[in-house]
């Protein structure tokens, strides 16, 4: 497999549509925030969610924060995110993405942690993102185009394993709880990577299916 850095073959600079989308997660996002601690109580992870009919925190528990630096690291991460990826998926597959991630995380806290008592934030579905297309440009450029894995997203794809990794074995990364102003839930990390390439593999299947009709 060769590794280089040069103009991406796949289209990966968002269009307008994209940016729309960006801007619509970034609106609610940033209004959730300046509604502080009433929109926290109300829209977090709880794990009685199920015994108290919220069924909503399943899905607004990952847009709301615990304070602004929270905020702000996701969001910068979001936004670089869509920078360098955001033309890759339209913004309905994003759209898409963003939902089966938000619950499929929130169901797995249900399943797999049951002691946990709350949640809140973006960084789950941030990973489940950055999974989700380079995993996907790694099957693309690899397995079909038989082409090339750019240096800069074998860089990107070898510090998400690492941290993931790290976090699994010894916990949050230092420096993160103090940045976001809070604990570091990393399973939500490890099962938004999870659901991001399950969901890489699904539209690579997909999509190529679709081009050999």
């Amino acid at each position: 497999m060769k590794i280089q850095s040069s103009v991406n073959l796949i289209e990966t600079k968002p269009k307008q549509s994209q940016w729309i989308l960006l801007a619509v997660v970034l609106v609610i996002c940033t209004i959730l925030a300046i509604f502080g601690d009433k929109a926290r109580e109300l829209l977090r992870y709880e794990s009685n969610l199920l015994t108290e009919y919220d069924y909503w925190r399943l899905l607004t528990s990952h847009f709301v924060h615990l304070g602004w630096s929270h905020f702000a690291l996701n969001m910068l991460g979001f936004f670089v995110l869509w920078l360098i990826y955001g033309g890759v998926y339209s913004a309905k597959s994003w759209m898409a993405i963003l939902c089966i991630a938000t619950l499929g995380i929130s169901l797995c806290f249900l399943q797999f942690d049951k002691d946990l008592n709350w949640y809140l934030g973006f960084s789950g579905v941030l990973h489940a993102l950055f999974t989700v297309v380079l995993v996907y440009l790694l099957l693309q450029r690899v397995l079909l185009d038989k082409s090339v894995f750019y240096l800069e997203d074998a860089i990107l794809l070898t510090f998400l394993i690492l941290k993931l990794t790290y976090e699994q074995l010894v916990g949050a990364v230092p420096f993160t709880e103090s940045g976001s102003g809070g604990p570091v839930v990393v399973n939500a990390h490890f099962y938004g990577a999870i659901i991001g390439c399950i969901w890489a593999l699904f539209l690579f299947k997909f999509n190529n299916s679709e081009v050999s009709k």
